[in-house]
């Protein structure tokens, strides 16, 4: 059976296909690095011991919320301000993709901690934004959205998935699994170029 992909159903499930089981969000318990002179430990952004997240369906009214990530994440790699505004219209995501891009967030006390999009149609789709709150950075939140994403996508029957990195970001992904594949050109910096990964999801 062909399974087409479909937005994010009623309830917070990703439906897959007719007659196909839904994917469930997911809450993860763990055990959460705190950085080093940060007092409040039980901070939502910073995290405390056994805290668990949450990794489920964007909504709509969290638009803007993602949007304003998606620069404090860029911005923790020490672009200026002429940079991060070139890149404003890119990262900012509108109420009406959030279920198209299939955004899924990582919410730890109702914190969006980090986010994904999941674009395009099987077989070859897109991990078109990943972003993690700064504050949150070596909590494991980025690993937990990276897996249940590449979760997602198999069930959808994505065989692979695409890259357009940032080249601060590029360790990462090669530490999830993904192989460089070449180069990219930027959409927001004209003659920037960006690492392009793919990821096999399907054995």
């Amino acid at each position: 059976m062909n399974r087409v992909a479909q937005p994010w159903g009623i309830g917070g499930r990703l439906v897959v296909g007719a007659n196909a089981r839904p994917v469930e969000p997911q809450t993860v318990a763990y055990f959460s690095r705190t950085p080093a002179g940060c007092e409040d430990r039980d901070s939502p952004l910073i995290g405390g011991r056994g805290m668990s997240v949450l990794i489920r369906p964007a909504r709509a009214a969290e638009a803007k919320i993602l949007s304003d990530l998606a620069l404090r994440s860029k911005a923790h790699w020490g672009y200026d301000a002429e940079f991060l505004d070139a890149c404003k219209d890119e990262l900012t995501v509108d109420a009406g993709e959030v279920a198209r891009r299939r955004a899924m967030v990582a919410d730890r006390d109702g914190h969006v901690l980090g986010f994904t999009t999941l674009e395009g149609e099987p077989p070859t789709g897109t991990l078109g934004m990943m972003f993690v709150e700064p504050q949150a950075i070596g909590q494991g939140i980025g690993r937990l959205l990276f897996e249940r994403t590449v979760a997602a996508g198999r069930e959808l029957g994505f065989a692979r998935l695409t890259i357009d990195a940032d080249p601060n970001a590029e360790p990462f992904y090669r530490a999830m699994g993904a192989t460089r594949i070449g180069s990219t050109p930027s959409g927001s910096i004209a003659g920037r170029v960006l690492p392009q990964l793919v990821i096999a999801i399907q054995s």
